[in-house]
């Protein structure tokens, strides 16, 4: 937060995006980073389960990049994107609720499940399918955890062939 203040081209919006406008629960565990919209499970891993529990729970306000990507072009006047997620297993709805601007989307970037640690997260195959029905190829994946014996997320960057060209 701290660089975002120092920068005047950084613009921090205190939103929620997911892939329609309304109130959500959002679920707050034990540890924070494990904080989501999304029901925790430890069915496929063990390896968070004392820390990825519900604490309380927020009643927070969604809104779609359908509705503030228009604001952004228009500030900014810049026709192309590159979309990093890391929602915590909500990816896939913040995707979908760009749906409007995928052929300005050129990047993105997502964090797959190897193994679910929330019920409702989209597998990885399934992710991937739907990321490439859009149009999006895999351009690189990585461990999330590297120093875990056990490989549960992974980063996946991927590109739109089609707006970007690689020399």
């Amino acid at each position: 937060m701290k660089d975002a203040q120092r920068d005047p081209k950084w613009d921090v919006l205190n939103i929620a995006l997911g892939d329609s406008a309304g109130i959500l629960k959002l679920n707050l565990m034990e540890k924070s980073v494990f904080n989501s919209f999304l029901t925790p499970s430890s069915s496929e891993t063990k390896l968070w389960e004392d820390q990825n529990l519900i604490k309380t729970t927020l009643d927070v306000e969604i809104n779609t990049l359908n509705n503030v990507i228009p604001g952004i072009i228009t500030k900014y006047q810049i026709r192309n994107f590159f979309l990093k997620m890391d929602t915590q297993g909500f990816d896939m709805n913040v995707f979908r609720g760009a749906s409007d601007f995928y052929g300005s989307i050129v990047g993105l970037q997502s964090e797959l499940p190897i193994k679910k640690i929330y019920e409702q997260a989209a597998s990885l195959t399934d992710a991937l399918d739907e990321y490439q029905a859009a149009g999006y190829e895999v351009s690189a994946l990585y461990p999330v955890n590297p120093d875990f014996a056990e490989l549960i997320e992974m980063d996946c960057y991927m590109t739109k062939s089609t707006l970007v060209s690689v020399r």
